[in-house]
């Protein structure tokens, strides 16, 4: 009896493609070159490709990615310190594919203790600090004011982290020498 050419033509049972039930990333020497793998990560599911011996991703959405008000946004983080003196301007430039037209908002934390950071933001209304009129992420938390303002500039694309004079409040909290903590909201 010859083979059924119907039968040839699907899929084996042994070479059909299934979703995995694997959980998290998959370990560098998992899989060959070319591979496929669908999972589920702690932060949804992604989608796994291994190309070039690195397992590359990306995130799969719903139909609600269509909707134009729905916006996933990146997130640029900086680890830091302020300068140590009573007042500074220090500048931390962004990487260029972070500009006036993609900032979603300004996230920024400073040390208040040992093991504590104080944090404010700052959304995309009125961005622009390249002149003194704009709105900055001016830092009044528990009560306490601190002598610090955040300000991005869009000429240069750097986040300005100031300590400006100011002499005669004399209940502004210095923020001199300070671990902080910058993220940067995009789209």
């Amino acid at each position: 009896m010859g083979k059924d050419r119907l039968r040839v033509l699907e899929w084996g049972k042994g070479k059909r493609p299934s979703a995995s039930n694997k959980i998290g990333v998959p370990n560098p020497r998992e899989g060959g070159e070319g591979d496929i793998q669908v999972r589920h990560t702690s932060i949804g599911a992604r989608l796994f490709a291994k190309i070039g011996g690195k397992w590359l991703s990306s995130f799969l959405y719903g139909d609600e990615i269509d909707d134009p008000n729905i916006i996933v946004p990146k997130a640029w983080y900086k680890l830091g310190r302020t300068t140590d003196s009573d007042t500074f301007a220090d500048q931390v430039f962004l990487p260029d594919y972070i500009n006036q037209e993609n900032i979603l908002g300004i996230l920024f934390g400073i040390t208040t203790s040992a093991n504590n950071y104080d944090f404010w933001s700052q959304g995309n209304k009125k961005i622009d600090a390249s002149n003194d009129e704009a709105d900055a992420v001016d830092a009044v938390v528990h009560g306490a004011d601190y002598n610090v303002r955040v300000r991005y500039h869009s000429g240069s694309n750097y986040i300005l982290i100031q300590s400006p004079d100011y002499t005669g409040r004399p209940t502004m909290t210095p923020v001199k020498n300070k671990q902080f903590k910058l993220t940067v909201f995009f789209k």
